[in-house]
């Protein structure tokens, strides 16, 4: 496939929405790959440690690989250790802002968030964005294990009941509303759509996760989710007036500047190489 094939001619706003979507993958897996590492001492069982710090490897070999898409494709250059970005400046899902607080938020994360990147990503393949297409194999195969891994602990946690499952339905309910406001206001991907760049919508996207959520749970209206003529939906609708396309969220805030310090290694840039 020839260089000329791989860079479609795009009009200026359908290439800057797919600009923006590549930030907020990119943004969003390296904030994602934090918390796991976060969690790869402290989790309830050495395994669950084990996991936490094979993901959070996994989460930064896709943020590279979708920074080197930005770089290559629209000459947009994001090094995490060089970053000098404000907190309110990365595109990031709104549930990653601070540090986990549980075990239970580490597994909302690993079932919501880490579950709505690879649809985003699925929906590009056969698109004319190529570069996804080249990674998208590896990355969704690393995904499937990610699911296995979450699905496991929700399941052991709604089974045990008690304070874990409260735990649990509280981290649920604000992770599936902050990944619902990343998916965006129906219809704000039609260019997108049109140019044949993806193959499926964001809302039918975020159709697919609350479906698969309500399935895993034995009362999802416990999470937020109420059940309509076309799926699950949220119990209390987004408003999205104040919805950021660039940032793809409703809030104004962002990371915690302590985590982005931890991620860029601030206390050890004497450190760092030239």
């Amino acid at each position: 496939m020839s260089e000329a094939t791989a860079k479609p001619e795009l009009d200026g706003a359908t290439r800057l929405g797919l600009q923006t979507t590549v930030i907020a993958l990119s943004d969003t897996k390296l904030l994602l790959g934090y918390h796991y590492g976060e969690w790869t001492f402290g989790p309830p069982a050495i395994e669950a440690g084990i996991a936490a710090c094979s993901m959070a490897q996994e989460e930064f070999g896709h943020t590279r690989l979708f920074n080197r898409i930005l770089k290559r494709e629209f000459e947009v250059e994001i090094d995490p250790l060089n970053d000098t970005r404000a907190p309110q400046a990365f595109a990031s899902i709104a549930f990653l802002d601070s540090a986990f607080e549980s075990w239970a938020d580490l597994v909302a994360a690993n079932v919501v968030v880490d579950q709505a990147l690879p649809l985003i990503i699925r929906a590009y393949i056969g698109g004319g964005l190529y570069s996804i297409a080249r990674v998208a194999d590896k990355m969704l195969l690393e995904e499937r294990f990610h699911y296995a891994h979450a699905e496991g602990w929700v399941r052991l946690m709604e089974e045990r009941g008690g304070a874990p499952r409260d735990a649990l339905h509280d981290s649920l309910s604000r992770a599936i509303r902050d990944t619902s406001a990343f998916f965006g206001p129906p219809a704000h991907d039609a260019a997108l759509v049109t140019a044949k760049l993806k193959n499926i919508d964001d809302d039918a996207l975020r159709q697919r996760l609350l479906d698969r959520l309500a399935n895993l749970l034995a009362e999802p209206e416990t999470v937020g989710l109420t059940s309509g003529s076309q799926g699950w939906t949220l119990a209390e609708p987004l408003e999205w007036e104040d919805w950021d396309p660039a940032r793809r969220r409703l809030d104004g805030g962002g990371p915690d500047a302590a985590i982005l310090d931890e991620l860029r290694g601030t206390k050890n840039v004497a450190f760092k190489t030239a």
